[in-house]
């Protein structure tokens, strides 16, 4: 009986009561052992009694007996089950299961309503377990609810971007089935404007009038601009770079695209400034290189306003070669900053395919380097690139 009354007084509901009261629950206590994998009692049963829990787990099924069944809880030792039933005089609104072996007092109807009449204090206590175990369930209710609906705003952010992907592909293999076909028509004619452009000026050069050269040197550069712009679609339509590496020495490379651009630098008053620290050769293809070069200065000439300025350095670290555009200009948004390598976006309203740092961040990676893009709205962007060379 010690035994039975020490068990007793641990549990929260009985723990208010004086001796005499713990002794006369006790004696309707019948104690009752599960083997794990038992039954307790089903869903939609007759309430017959309720289980004091003394030791072991007990898991509670919803829908236990159908396919589609559902572990609503698993309630461990110094706990009271099955009492709800009892109370509202309604079938079981759940299966239980031993989850171990268990061993438990049962308390049948008629002792509990007994128990109820000759000790009044255990209905106030009970109902203060009851409204604990609405509030529990308001909460754990609330907390489904936030965390299904988590789900679904998850699935929807899922949904909206897969819709969002499907429409790119889609856009990208309309480009990528017309460029191919009509760019290496476009490279052919703007080859042969180009060649004929330079042999009139190797021809005449001397004695040409000075307008009509710069009309000439025009028509070259421009169309080199096409060749350039023709092999990034080409580039991106195929979806992959094959590389013709070769060695360069690169602050001297740069040197030379930057002579090639002084006219549009000029004509805004930009200062560039090459601070190149790098003196090894690098290994690239200098086509695509050249078109990296040609891509940021583009970029950072169009952000920049009269008078900006753009820094190029160059400089090596564990092993590998590092390149930094960075100006001055009016700089980008967050947003901005994350759609940056998306084909066909671009935040300005100058022109351009929106396809210059995809085509960067293609031929950097074909080299297995890196690019990273910082920038600050009205403070400027900076962009670096590193690429691993052997030594």
């Amino acid at each position: 009986m010690e035994k039975k009354l020490q068990e007793l007084s641990d549990f929260e509901l009985f723990a208010g009561l004086s001796r005499e009261e713990l002794e006369m629950v006790a004696q309707y206590c019948l104690p009752v052992e599960f083997r794990k994998g038992q039954v307790l009692f089903y869903e939609g049963e007759v309430a017959d009694c309720l289980y004091v829990i003394v030791e072991g787990d007990v898991e509670v099924w919803s829908d236990f007996r159908e396919k589609e069944r559902d572990l609503l809880a698993i309630n461990s030792d110094k706990c009271i089950v099955g009492e709800m039933a009892l109370i509202d005089q309604l079938p079981r609104s759940a299966t239980l299961i031993a989850g171990t072996d268990v061993r438990t007092y049962s308390i049948n109807r008629e002792s509990y309503e007994a128990i109820l009449i000759n000790c009044p204090s255990i209905a106030v206590i009970l109902m203060k377990s009851l409204s604990k175990i609405v509030r529990n369930s308001n909460q754990s209710y609330v907390a489904t609810l936030r965390e299904q609906n988590r789900k679904i705003e998850n699935t929807y952010k899922e949904l909206i971007a897969t819709q969002e992907k499907l429409h790119r592909e889609e856009k990208l293999a309309t480009v990528g089935q017309f460029s191919s076909m009509i760019l290496h028509d476009i490279r052919n004619p703007v080859s042969v404007i180009k060649s004929y452009s330079e042999l009139a000026l190797k021809k005449q050069g001397d004695t040409m009038d000075e307008g009509l050269k710069k009309y000439f040197k025009q028509i070259i550069s421009e169309t080199r601009k096409l060749n350039f712009l023709a092999a990034d679609l080409l580039d991106f339509s195929k979806g992959e770079i094959s590389l013709n590496l070769s060695i360069i020495e690169v602050n001297n490379f740069i040197k030379d695209i930057l002579k090639k651009h002084v006219a549009p630098l000029a004509a805004k008053d930009i200062k560039v400034h090459l601070n190149g620290k790098y003196e090894r050769a690098i290994l690239v293809d200098a086509d695509r290189f050249e078109r990296v070069i040609i891509n940021l200065l583009s970029n950072a000439r169009r952000a920049v306003s009269r008078g900006g300025i753009i820094e190029i350095k160059t400089w090596e670290e564990k092993q590998n070669f590092h390149l930094t555009f960075t100006d001055n200009g009016y700089g980008m948004t967050q947003e901005t900053l994350e759609h940056l390598f998306e084909p066909f976006f671009s935040q300005s309203g100058k022109g351009g395919t929106g396809l210059g740092m995809v085509i960067i961040k293609n031929i950097i990676e074909v080299h297995e380097g890196s690019i990273e893009v910082e920038s600050e709205l009205n403070k400027g962007t900076k962009v670096h690139i590193s690429l691993p060379q052997e030594h």
